[in-house]
């Protein structure tokens, strides 16, 4: 208490008739024991911010490494997944061939053979390709010589008229 002082607080002066002792006393030791408490708070946010930082860090640093692990895994799975689909249109590709140059043997054709069947594909695909090409350039063709026989009309018809 503070009414009769001590060696840290000495007494408090007092003008007469305006507070007593105890009243003071007790507003002091309010006042101390604020003056305290905001200390601790003014230091304690920033040990509170500084774990909550590391805490968020080790959070961070969790989250990331499981989604880097996540992401192996998803490529990982990609890979086989692509690799697993090349087999697919392989094997669809040669069962294709089979039945398209091989229908109705018994017995499967030899790899040479698959590999004849394939070339006569690819030959046949870019004949289809070169032949619609020549339909296109004929076409062409077709058109220009009769916008030339268009212009040659004109330029007769003016040369016929200005004489």
């Amino acid at each position: 208490r503070l009414e009769g002082g001590s060696a840290h607080h000495p007494p408090p002066q007092l003008k007469s008739g305006e507070v007593r002792r105890s009243e003071l006393g007790v507003s002091i030791s309010l006042s101390a024991s604020s003056s305290l408490a905001e200390n601790l708070q003014l230091q304690a946010p920033e040990k509170k911010s500084k774990e909550v930082q590391d805490d968020q860090k080790k959070k961070v640093d969790e989250a990331y490494r499981i989604l880097e692990e996540g992401h192996s895994r998803v490529v990982k799975e990609l890979e086989a997944t692509r690799h697993a689909l090349r087999v697919r249109e392989v094997e669809v590709r040669e069962l294709q061939l089979i039945s398209k140059y091989f229908a109705g043997r018994e017995q499967p054709p030899s790899a040479q053979e698959l590999e004849a069947a394939e070339l006569a594909e690819e030959l046949r695909t870019r004949c289809m390709q070169l032949s619609k090409e020549v339909e296109m350039l004929r076409a062409e063709r077709d058109l220009l010589r009769a916008e030339k026989i268009s212009t040659e009309r004109r330029a007769a018809n003016s040369s016929t008229l200005g004489s």
